[in-house]
């Protein structure tokens, strides 16, 4: 993990896409491919006041769909900021 990283780790931050953002406690890894991010699908479920996961929906334009009408959430450009 290099040094430059040391920012995020163990954080929460901020996602930030043409359509939305939201906000993700991030984990450096080498299993991503340098400048990639990757965000599990949680819905955003929120139970007993606590949040689990991110609604990647949010960070998704209605208009970035493919032929039949499915989100791509591939290949979204994002920004991330300490949150």
């Amino acid at each position: 993990m290099q040094n430059h990283w040391a920012w995020l780790i163990n954080r929460w931050q901020g996602f930030i896409t043409e359509a939305g953002e939201e906000k993700i406690e991030v984990e450096v890894t080498t299993d991503a491919r340098k400048g990639q991010v990757i965000i599990p699908q949680g819905f955003g479920l929120v139970y007993d006041g606590v949040k689990y996961g991110a609604n990647v929906n949010r960070l998704t334009k209605n208009t970035n769909r493919d032929f039949v009408g499915t989100p791509m959430h591939r290949y979204v450009p994002c920004r991330v900021e300490a949150a």
